[in-house]
């Protein structure tokens, strides 16, 4: 990923109007180069946001998309978006638009700002009938965790939603973004471990795995029990067990002895095409897992949630 510096340098020359222009490009066609709107939001002045409202204003529906588009980071820097307030003022009216795909780009952008105080109106959206909006919402959701129980209740919800990547986030949300813990947020993350989505899956056990909850283990020592875990290729392995990488992370940061069995045939399964960070999060998984007291559960807290 290229730094700001780099970004900065390969846009000098290139005035601000240009670069919204090309953005707006980028929205019809998601081949084109995305690193114009991140010069965009790196110069992040008056000027820039001057010209993100005014397409936000627009009587086309595409650029009031741009607009949101371009409002939603601009002059990010270490957390702080100093337009915010004001980014935030000129978006709300997008939630209202006539065009679903404006209440989209809004509902997302609120989400990348991330002010609490907006969660309300982004759960105005989490049971709409499009579900690009409440995929959309359940983004938003995901970065305001902490603003109150509304905002589980609606994840719990979205967690069960048809579409794959509603539920991927919602999942995630619930199970890695979330603090809370609660019966309802351990179930929907055990159930998690039954989707038919191997991120999913992930997810859902990188959630129990937070929460200290013994059947994270349980459920790969009980799935992965009987095979012989003899694949050569990346595709293969995927379509047969499709392990994460959130997984791997988590058996990391919360490491079991009981483990170290699995990840050693992973270990040892692993084609020449798999990339080298999965190689490098599955040997030091089996590094911790494996200096993880023998006999002894780092997952004790079950039973007091159940």
């Amino acid at each position: 990923m290229a730094s700001k510096e780099e970004i900065l340098s390969e846009w000098r020359g290139i005035s601000s109007r240009e670069l919204a222009a090309i953005s707006r490009r980028t929205i019809e066609d998601r081949d084109s180069d995305e690193t114009a709107s991140g010069a965009f939001y790196y110069r992040g002045g008056r000027e820039e946001f001057e010209i993100g409202a005014e397409y936000c204003r627009s009587a086309d529906p595409l650029d009031r998309c741009t607009g949101a588009f371009l409002l939603e980071h601009l002059g990010y820097d270490n957390g702080n978006l100093p337009f915010a307030a004001e980014s935030i003022a000129v978006i709300l009216p997008l939630l209202d638009d006539e065009d679903e795909r404006v209440i989209q780009a809004g509902v997302w952008a609120l989400g990348r700002i991330g002010e609490n105080s907006m969660v309300h109106q982004i759960l105005r959206f989490d049971a709409h009938p499009n579900e690009d909006i409440r995929y959309s919402a359940t983004f938003a959701l995901s970065a305001m965790t902490d603003a109150g129980p509304e905002v589980t209740e609606s994840l719990l919800r979205l967690a069960k939603d048809p579409d794959r990547d509603i539920r991927d986030w919602a999942t995630f949300a619930l199970g890695s973004q979330s603090e809370e813990d609660s019966t309802e947020i351990r179930q929907i993350l055990f159930e998690a471990l039954s989707d038919e989505d191997g991120e999913i899956r992930g997810e859902g056990y990188a959630g129990l795995a937070a929460r200290e909850d013994s059947r994270a283990v349980e459920w790969v020592l009980r799935t992965f029990h009987d095979s012989t875990l003899e694949v050569h290729s990346l595709e293969e392995w995927r379509e047969r067990f499709d392990p994460q990488a959130n997984m791997i992370e988590a058996m990391i940061e919360f490491p079991d002895h009981r483990l170290v069995p699995f990840l050693e045939k992973l270990q040892q399964s692993l084609g020449d095409d798999f990339l080298p960070w999965f190689r490098e999060d599955i040997e030091k998984a089996l590094q911790v897992c494996g200096e993880a007291p023998e006999g002894a559960t780092t997952f004790p807290r079950r039973e007091s949630m159940l």
